[in-house]
């Protein structure tokens, strides 16, 4: 017996994004240390938005794509 990784994608996904958070690596200038609107907009054109929890209700058919042969028994 051999194990395989499939990637098997899906038709759609339906179901509810509850939050997130931002990750961003900016310069800051000093002068803009005190300015949350400036760091707010830095981080939203800059960042990755990371969603930290997520609820799916429902998916469509399942499409075998590619198998990669990872381990023999």
């Amino acid at each position: 017996m051999s194990k395989y990784l499939v990637y098997a994608p899906v038709d759609y996904v339906a179901g509810y994004l509850r939050y997130g958070h931002f990750e961003a690596e900016i310069e800051i200038p000093d002068d803009k240390l005190n300015d949350e609107d400036w760091i707010v907009e830095a981080v939203r054109r800059q960042g990755d938005l990371i969603i930290d929890d997520w609820r799916v209700e429902d998916y469509g058919d399942i499409e075998i794509g590619e198998m990669r042969k990872i381990d023999d028994d």
